[in-house]
């Protein structure tokens, strides 16, 4: 496990966004202005560019990097430590502070670290050195406790041709994983709720998948097959490169792009998900109701809503116009009553 997680980058960034890249080169790396770098503490495992040490049961672990800002002026970031989750691309993620983590996460890492955020200016063109200290949990656990140092930082930049100014947010992580032990934990994963939905007239299946175990998955391949209640084949997806951290669950969203709905009935998902730790096969009936169907149908053409509202606008000028003509019967007829009893 451990040679295999020296493709994981030790610095990340993106732009307006999150895209966790993978490096093996323990190198300070340039990125959008800023470069991270690690400090390897005495009891790192393996130098493969991230922060990566043996820990003990009730200690305090010092944790520190070089932020190195590259650019031309002072740069004002916020650091804090996030426990890793996995998007629904799916990849690690290290940019949420808060969460819904899975109800298998044992220990969160962004609480065992203290100051809990650090705001800081890092100078031009100097190493600015950051340190967090873990209280490592008292009772043992196995397996990964990832996490990663998150960074975000505002940089104005400025269009030369109209002279005005952007200001972009640019942001960055240095992933951490701690491991007390050298026992090997291996991930599994497992299939929940499978819904269908519609987006800008495409249907959508919606796969909820979880890792229950304190391991990480990388390089992982899925082969996504969806079959009709014919048993037909109406989608085959592969996707590469995938990774799934550990405790974590994620939504695996499959556009099906040659559709614009789903006919009422049984479908059937099956997922192969491969990787250097594993095989796992997820396969699940979902169904679509006939309510769901006909939601869609209304939902891909927004001129039957207005028909809809036609419609409605039509009942209620036939009601009002009735109510109006039995009142104004029920006048005549009363104003009819009063001159025959004046005329008595």
């Amino acid at each position: 496990m451990l040679k295999k997680l020296k493709i994981i980058l030790f610095s990340a960034a993106i732009i307006l966004g999150i895209n966790i890249l993978y490096t093996s080169s323990a190198k300070a790396s340039d990125v959008n202005g800023l470069a991270m770098q690690p400090v390897y503490p005495s009891n790192q495992i393996v130098k493969n560019g991230i922060l990566n040490p043996r820990v003990k049961p009730g200690t305090k672990q010092n944790l520190s990097f070089n932020i190195i800002n590259l650019s031309n002026q002072d740069e004002k970031i916020t650091v804090q430590p996030n426990t890793a989750i996995t998007s629904g691309g799916p990849a690690i993620d290290y940019s949420h502070n808060k969460y819904n983590y899975d109800k298998s996460l044992k220990y969160n890492f962004g609480q065992i670290f203290s100051p809990k955020k650090l705001d800081l200016t890092v100078k031009s063109n100097k190493p600015t050195k950051v340190t967090f200290t873990a209280n490592i949990p008292k009772k043992k656990f196995k397996g990964l406790l990832m996490g990663g140092f998150y960074i975000t930082t505002s940089q104005i930049s400025y269009n030369t041709n109209s002279s005005t100014s952007l200001n972009n947010k640019y942001t960055y992580a240095m992933p951490v994983i701690m491991r007390e032990d050298n026992v090997k934990s291996v991930p599994k994963l497992s299939l929940g709720d499978v819904t269908n939905g519609n987006s800008f007239k495409t249907p959508i299946i919606t796969s909820s998948i979880s890792n229950k175990e304190p391991a990480m998955i990388d390089r992982m391949s899925l082969d996504t097959t969806i079959k009709d209640p014919n048993s037909n084949t109406i989608l085959h997806k592969k996707s590469d490169n995938n990774s799934v951290a550990p405790n974590s669950n994620f939504k695996y969203v499959t556009p099906i792009d040659n559709k614009d709905n789903l006919d009422p009935g049984k479908y059937h998902i099956k997922i192969i998900a491969k990787s250097p730790e594993g095989k796992w096969i997820l396969e699940k009936d979902f169904t679509v109701t006939v309510g769901q169907y006909l939601g869609t149908i209304i939902q891909n053409n927004q001129w039957i809503w207005l028909i809809l509202a036609l419609i409605i606008l039509l009942i209620i000028s036939l009601i009002g116009y009735l109510i109006y003509r039995k009142r104004r019967r029920n006048n005549q007829s009363n104003n009819a009553q009063t001159r025959v009893e004046r005329n008595k």
